[in-house]
């Protein structure tokens, strides 16, 4: 311990008194002995003053202190953090206290932890964002607020996110009391990343009314109708209401008897009554269970039968050969691409390109292309990029042709991802005639089989109906249309087609032009599950889960995952052995878990394989096995899992069911830190810094190091911090 000289010219002074007080005579040889209890409070007596046999002498007060706090002692460090925080006989100076503050409460210290909390932001800024990294609630909603106030909106928008993580409801009581101009990122953040019903209503609000943000209707209409498809019965409420008056949106009675019905099933008065009152038909004014007016506005627009029978005819005149066949051809395959089939528009295409029973026109052929195209015809973006590559039809545009190609590619066309891959395209015209002749060869089949579903399909054949809306959902001969698709599964749904039923939940309860409709997945996902649909059931019980369009219930949740469970749904079964670990919905039992995990992991699902490892290593439900543990980790590991890479990593460093082997430990983190694992990434910066089976490499553990503690890793934080090595 360093001993300054004024510290040694005090400790003379005093032990040449002679001191009547024993105890203080003996508190004055502890100090001088360096016992840090004693050091402490002979600094803390000499600097408050009027203790008896004790000078007031803050100098050396302030050093015993010092002395005391180099060693760690909490108190000390309190007390000197309250001097400086205080102005206690000093200038006050509130950044040397938050040092003082800041040691002490990282040992623990919960007087420091409030103090540092009262200090301003700006004094401690360093220890708030430290500990904001650790997901604590306090350093990150203060972050939040301070750089609110300096204009900063992403530093604030990330910490209001780790403040809402880490304790939601003090954080919402907390900003209920700010203006608006003050909590407007918190509100944000809270409806956008968390999907809050409440916080998108007080937007709503404030664009509406100008509460502290600038009035403007379209945000308010924007905010209101994320508050009602998160199943805010108010916003439902005023939402109807803007429909019914045509205030913001167009007027349409449909839209608001629709979100009259929503709120008016979680039992708002006041819609009940617009309802009754809103002049709707009676079909779209039925009463029907949560989920509202499910299908109306989800029907079919593409009357296909015509165009399927036209195509199919231009495919007949072409197989049966003869010579004057050729206009027939065309002029069916004509009828079929005005009538908008896709794979028509995309055969005359052909036929004009290379002449085929028409005059060769490639500006014709082009424009059939583009119709394709935009129709979501699968092979026509690749040859419409094709033209423009080549000039055929249109002026050569190198970039128009990189942008079909990439549409192609993002569709998996075979030849647009051999083109990204070898960037090559086919310039011989008679290879690619070749291949349009090959099309031709095996489009006729196709062509008669959607000419078959079609006709089936419209005659009211609900197995029909949800076939080719799989066919519009994947694309391909009728074109790529999701909102098509979902409306031939509404209409088979409504005919009990549990398929259908469930795939039209998956519409909703995705983003599929529908904007996200909650209420209506768990609709019609409850109709498909109680006919027995496992996925279906998989899916209600994630809904009754997460309070996802109906009200959270565990107990329900682990119904549904039960029933898919049993059926052997591999992801409910996980999901039922979460249940079982946790006790959330039914009785924690470990051995249940493993019997659930287990029956998913041997269908190769790679979070039950986790698990199942987690099982034998910590003897959770099964009997303690490393080598059952590794078995598992592997398997899951080979899959890509990073915590089963991270698991099996370990293994191999401790010799836990393997043989000890630091070059398969390296491999096994390095493979997690590669899938984003904040503890794999800390260990493999360790192995490269200590050159445990990869080379010794210390620019490569700094950057593992860093790669983990900007995901809050504790270690990685602390052993950068020691290193003295910036955390960027």
């Amino acid at each position: 311990m360093k001993i300054l000289p004024i510290l040694i010219s005090s400790v003379m002074a005093l032990s040449s008194v002679a001191y009547a007080d024993k105890a203080v005579a003996n508190l004055v040889k502890r100090a001088q002995q360096h016992d840090v209890p004693a050091m402490r409070t002979l600094g803390i007596r000499m600097y408050k003053g009027g203790s008896p046999g004790i000078p007031t002498d803050r100098k050396v007060a302030l050093t015993w202190l010092n002395m005391a706090a180099d060693q760690k002692d909490e108190v000390a460090l309190v007390f000197l953090g309250d001097i400086y925080a205080k102005g206690f006989h000093t200038a006050k100076n509130e950044r040397k206290a938050a040092k003082f503050y800041a040691e002490a409460a990282q040992l623990g210290n919960d007087k420091a932890v409030e103090a540092m909390n009262k200090l301003p932001v700006k004094y401690a800024l360093e220890w708030h964002e430290r500990n904001a990294q650790k997901k604590d609630y306090d350093s990150a909603i203060r972050l939040a607020e301070y750089y609110v106030d300096k204009g900063d909106g992403d530093e604030a928008r990330k910490n209001f996110k780790i403040a809402i993580q880490a304790n939601r409801d003090k954080a919402v009581k907390r900003m209920a009391k700010k203006d608006m101009d003050k909590a407007e990122i918190f509100w944000r953040v809270l409806a956008d990343d968390f999907k809050d019903g409440d916080a998108a209503m007080r937007l709503a609000d404030a664009y509406g009314t100008a509460d502290g943000a600038a009035s403007n209707p379209s945000e308010a209409v924007k905010w209101l109708r994320k508050a009602a498809e998160r199943n805010h019965a108010e916003a439902q409420f005023r939402l109807g209401q803007l429909y019914l008056a045509g205030t913001g949106v167009d007027m349409n009675r449909l839209e608001a008897a629709k979100w009259f019905r929503l709120a008016a099933n979680q039992g708002h008065e006041n819609a009940k009554m617009a309802l009754a009152s809103c002049s709707v038909t009676p079909e779209v004014a039925k009463p029907t269970v949560p989920g509202g007016n499910h299908v109306e506005h989800l029907r079919p627009t593409k009357k296909l039968g015509e165009a399927a029978e036209a195509l199919r005819m231009a495919w007949r005149y072409r197989q049966g050969g003869g010579v004057g066949d050729g206009p027939k051809v065309i002029e069916s395959f004509r009828k079929a691409a005005e009538l908008g089939h896709p794979q028509a528009q995309y055969a005359l295409a052909l036929s004009h390109m290379f002449g085929w029973c028409v005059a060769k026109d490639k500006q014709e052929a082009v424009k059939w292309l583009r119709e394709a195209a935009d129709r979501g015809y699968l092979l026509a973006p690749y040859k419409l990029g094709c033209c423009y590559y080549l000039g055929e039809g249109v002026p050569m545009d190198r970039q128009e042709a990189e942008r079909w190609f990439r549409k192609a590619a993002e569709r998996n066309d075979f030849d647009a991802l051999v083109y990204f891959e070898a960037h090559r395209v086919i310039t011989d015209e008679k290879d690619r005639e070749t291949d349009a002749a090959m099309w031709f060869a095996t489009s006729a089949a196709e062509s008669e089989s959607n000419y078959q579903l079609v006709r089936q399909a419209e005659s009211g054949d609900a197995k029909a109906q949800f076939l080719l809306g799989g066919r519009y959902w994947k694309g391909g001969d009728v074109g790529l249309d999701k909102r098509e698709a979902a409306g031939w599964w509404s209409l088979a749904a409504e005919q009990g087609n549990a398929d259908a039923q469930c795939s039209l939940a998956l519409y909703y309860w995705g983003n599929n032009g529908t904007g996200g409709n909650l209420p209506e997945a768990v609709y019609w996902f409850g109709k498909s599950a109680e006919q027995g649909h496992d996925i279906a059931q998989h899916f209600l019980g994630q809904c009754y889960w997460m309070g996802k369009g109906v009200t959270m219930d565990k107990q329900e949740a682990a119904k549904w995952w039960r029933k898919a469970a049993e059926q052997g749904n591999a992801h409910s079964q996980l999901s039922l052995g979460l249940c079982y670990l946790t006790g959330q919905g039914v009785t924690m039992d470990k051995q249940e878990v493993y019997k659930w995990w287990r029956k998913s992991a041997e269908q190769g699902n790679a979070d039950a394989q986790c698990g199942i490892g987690c099982c034998f290593h910590d003897g959770e439900g099964v009997p303690k096995d490393y080598a059952e543990a590794v078995k598992w980790w592997r398997k899951a590991a080979e899959q890509g899992h990073a915590q089963a890479q991270r698991n099996l990593a370990e293994c191999y460093y401790w010799g836990d069911g393997v043989d000890l082997d630091e070059q398969e430990a390296a491999k096994w983190w390095s493979k997690a830190a590669q899938n984003g694992d904040a503890k794999a990434q800390f260990c493999l910066g360790s192995c490269y810094k200590a050159g445990k089976g990869v080379r010794s490499d210390d620019q490569e553990a700094v950057k593992w190091w860093r790669k983990s503690a900007s995901q809050g890793y504790d270690d990685a934080i602390d052993i950068l911090n020691k290193l003295g090595i910036p955390m960027e």
